[in-house]
């Protein structure tokens, strides 16, 4: 992470579910892919890289 961005990575048969998922965290918002999804044709999985900003973290 760094501040308030958390970046994560990795593999899933359904990237995009995971947005829903996280964006219904209590301690995320404005999740969002940082890079367009591609699939790992080894493994047939989605690789995904997703930011997200911690919530309740402003500076003011």
């Amino acid at each position: 992470w760094n501040d308030d961005q958390v970046m994560l990575s990795g593999y899933s048969d359904s990237s995009s579910e995971l947005i829903g998922l996280l964006e219904q965290s209590d301690l995320l918002e404005e999740v969002r892919f940082s890079s367009p999804l591609t699939v790992d044709q080894r493994i047939g999985l989605e690789r995904f890289n997703l930011s997200a900003k911690l919530q309740g973290n402003d500076e003011s």
